[in-house]
């Protein structure tokens, strides 16, 4: 699934890195999938019987509850798709950057046109090890690609090759 990078290498160009999206994707999915599991086990107790009538709650919590395990599933499946099909490659004389499922936004900036490799990393990022990172081309157009695993690495060896290709020239 994972063949944008490939088919698209110039002349002697070779892959030097490569880094994916990180698992924690998948969060959006467990937690959806939590409350309707939740739905599910707690809907047995909104059964109660009042002076005047038997009040029935459990159905639609149960409902609500399958619904919610079914969209987890569904995100659960996307976020897959995406983890798949995404690519984060610095090569020796590109980053490219290809994200998406349905649409897809794609990256090729050459070394030579990448004035900086910012990253962004919030306090879950740093424990869990992903961030976002940002590349500015030449002319200031700032570019984000979020929670990607190993961002420090990406922008280390993106330097790397950076300074390499300004010591050809």
């Amino acid at each position: 699934m994972r063949d944008y990078v490939s088919k698209n290498l110039m002349k002697d160009e070779k892959i030097e890195f490569k880094t994916k999206l990180h698992w924690i994707v998948y969060m959006q999915a467990v937690l959806i999938l939590l409350v309707g599991i939740i739905l599910i086990i707690v809907a047995p107790l909104f059964k109660y019987a009042s002076l005047y009538e038997y009040i029935d709650l459990s159905g639609g919590l149960n409902i609500l509850g399958i619904i919610f395990v079914v969209l987890s599933v569904l995100y659960g499946i996307y976020h897959y798709l995406l983890i798949r099909l995404s690519e984060f490659v610095v090569t020796n004389k590109r980053i490219i950057l290809k994200k998406g499922v349905i649409s897809i936004k794609t990256i090729e900036l050459l070394l030579t046109k990448a004035e900086s490799i910012s990253i962004d990393q919030n306090i879950t990022g740093r424990i869990f090890g992903y961030g976002t990172i940002i590349v500015t081309g030449s002319g200031g157009t700032k570019n984000k690609f979020s929670v990607i695993e190993k961002p420090f690495e990406v922008r280390k060896i993106a330097q790397n090759e950076i300074e390499k290709t300004q010591k050809k020239e």
